[in-house]
């Protein structure tokens, strides 16, 4: 704005600011439609984010329903948690565990001789010996300094205390941090220091406690640990001992259904915020005729129209008996309605628990949670080689569903070629049938005296059977792994090849202890997960179309900083004019007094006629 003095209207009498706000809103308005624009964008924007959080919490939520561990879940409840509690893996095999605990483990506990004083120097010097670990004392040192010194020794397994015992005694207590009498402890005396504190005594330590072992039994059959915490007597089932003297109680090992419904509920609660949340900002009210920002959206709409044609199709190679949500309590509202539920699905809990615990491994795979090796003899698949070396090395050992290499050289343990140093080498897998896969994954040999950086495959090739060649899935070159999982776009195939082109060894032979191929999983949370991870991860649909917005709202911004100081020189300029027009105006008005005022003082006519 000019700094210059502003008249207004005191000569013309026009309201200027009045005039110049009328005609500046006049100008303002293609800068109100761009801010409203801005706006429009943000709000749009600021919903595809909210969009995007919701379906990264969906993708979440399905790929929890597309795991295994869901599922397969154990629990293991105790009679009696006093004597003994489990925890299981889903590995754990159910089963029923009698438990009879004739003692838990204990640490081992040794005291000093009471001392008057815990900060009064001891007068003992030397350097002792704990548990192999040695400790140097020093005549100033009192019971707390000791403590200290035994307490700052790495790796001594002890733990030192001061206990007031009275009000005139004090006492060094030492405990060893591990139970069981394989961690009690052993003490060297060096300069009279552990038989001064009375630690020792004769030179045995001075126990109030001895180390104990766990003992007792698991279905009559005898156990000793040295720990209370015990993982290795049944396999997949921590035990946690708490009482001994006998004590019983009973463990059983069952399926837990309670992690997959809770997984199904949470996944349900998620589905419906996206419906509601998708389906209001796409609606249109015929009564206000206002639309919602996204009505029209097609991006929003195909992604409506997939997330509900997922959940409400049916899986492919399943019984029809078990094929789609509907059947294990799964239902979706029926759209059109007034319940409030149109779209939308409701959990019949009591019939999803009567559907897990009938048939669990059909409901997995409903939800995508049980990958179909097909590359099994079991499923009726057979392996063929280039070579073999001997029966306990056949291909056959490559399709039992046995990844360790633990039963390397014997029956079923994996297949070793017979010719040294010569490739490539392959083995068929045959299916029997035509599957559609879209993963296979590769265990070459892993063991102490074969290792995979030394003696497992280095180069191969990953080829399927297209109906008249061999055609490539996949290479791999320079691993040093024990095992390689490759995915791909799904074919249709009777059989795979693995092609060895080089090994690890120099001049060796193909060692492989595993080949698995896998069907396209088309259970409904897998499909789900995975069709979602493209909208919500960096680069997807959803994170390119908020950058679209941000892009948009930027030239936006450029463009209504040019507009706001074009309008503001045309504010400058209309008020200059207006100064302008009233200082004209003023010259006019004073001139025309002038000349008025001249006029008044000519002759009239009659004087000049009376003349």
């Amino acid at each position: 704005m000019s700094s210059g003095i502003r008249l207004t209207g005191l000569v013309s009498g026009l309201d200027s600011d009045a005039l110049v706000a009328q005609l500046m809103a006049l100008e303002r308005k293609p800068l109100d439609a761009l801010k409203k624009q801005q706006d429009d964008l943000k709000a749009v924007r600021d919903i595809w984010k909210d969009i995007n959080t919701r379906l990264a919490n969906l993708q979440g939520n399905a790929a929890s329903l597309a795991s295994k561990t869901t599922f397969f879940a154990k629990m293991s409840p105790s009679t009696d948690d006093t004597v003994v509690t489990a925890s299981p893996s889903s590995a754990a095999a159910t089963g029923v565990y009698e438990m009879v605990v004739t003692a838990i483990a204990r640490s081992q506990v040794v005291t000093s001789a009471a001392q008057a004083s815990s900060t009064t120097g001891l007068g003992l010097a030397g350097t002792v010996t704990i548990n192999g670990k040695n400790v140097t004392v020093t005549a100033s040192d009192s019971l707390e300094s000791v403590r200290d010194r035994i307490n700052g020794t790495a790796g001594i397994n002890v733990t030192a205390s001061v206990v007031k015992v009275n009000a005139t005694d004090y006492k060094l207590i030492l405990t060893s941090s591990s139970t069981g009498t394989a961690n009690a402890m052993t003490m060297v005396d060096g300069g009279g220091v552990l038989a001064g504190l009375g630690l020792l005594s004769g030179g045995v330590p001075n126990t109030i406690q001895a180390a104990v072992d766990a003992q007792f039994t698991v279905n009559g059959i005898s156990v000793t640990r040295s720990s209370n915490t015990v993982d290795d007597v049944v396999p997949g089932l921590s035990l946690s001992l708490k009482k001994g003297g006998g004590a019983s109680a009973t463990i059983e090992v069952k399926p837990d259904v309670n992690p997959a419904v809770g997984a199904v509920k949470a996944f349900v609660d998620q589905y419906n915020s996206v419906v509601d949340f998708l389906t209001s900002k796409m609606s249109y009210n015929p009564d206000t005729k206002v639309a919602g920002p996204l009505l029209g959206d097609t991006t929003a709409g195909l992604l409506l129209q997939d997330i509900r044609r997922m959940t409400t199709g049916s899986v492919a190679g399943l019984p029809m008996t078990m094929n789609n949500l509907q059947q294990v309590g799964i239902t979706t509202g029926v759209w059109g309605g007034s319940t409030g539920k149109e779209g939308k699905l409701t959990v019949d809990e009591a019939k999803l628990r009567s559907a897990l615990t009938a048939d669990l491994t059909s409901v997995a795979k409903l939800f995508g949670a049980v990958d179909n090796n097909v590359a099994l003899a079991s499923s009726g698949a057979t392996a063929t080689a280039s070579s073999e070396l001997d029966a306990a090395h056949a291909a056959s050992g490559l399709i039992n569903g046995v990844t360790s290499s633990d039963r390397w050289g014997t029956d079923g343990g994996g297949w070793q070629d017979n010719t040294l140093g010569v490739f490539p080498d392959y083995v068929d897998i045959d299916f029997g049938a035509v599957k559609t896969i879209d993963r296979i994954d590769l265990y070459t040999i892993n063991s102490a005296t074969l290792p995979p950086e030394t003696y497992g495959v280095r180069d191969f090739n990953l080829k399927y059977w297209n109906g008249t060649d061999w055609a490539l899935l996949a290479s791999v070159a320079d691993s040093t792994r024990s095992s390689v999982s490759q995915t791909f776009d799904p074919v249709d195939t009777s059989k795979i090849r693995v092609e060895v082109t080089k090994v690890n060894g120099a001049n060796d032979y193909t060692r492989l202890v595993e080949v698995e191929a896998y069907e396209k999983n088309y259970g409904v949370a897998h499909l789900l997960s995975d069709y979602l991870t493209g909208y919500t991860k960096a680069g997807g649909v959803l994170p390119g179309r908020q950058d679209s917005l941000d892009k948009q709202i930027k030239r936006l911004d450029s463009q209504i900083l040019r507009t706001e100081a074009r309008l503001a020189d045309r504010e400058e300029r209309l008020r200059k004019e207006m100064t302008d027009l009233e200082k004209v105006m003023s010259s006019l008005q004073s001139q025309g007094q002038w000349l008025a005022s001249q006029l008044g003082n000519l002759p009239s006519m009659s004087s000049v006629q009376k003349k």
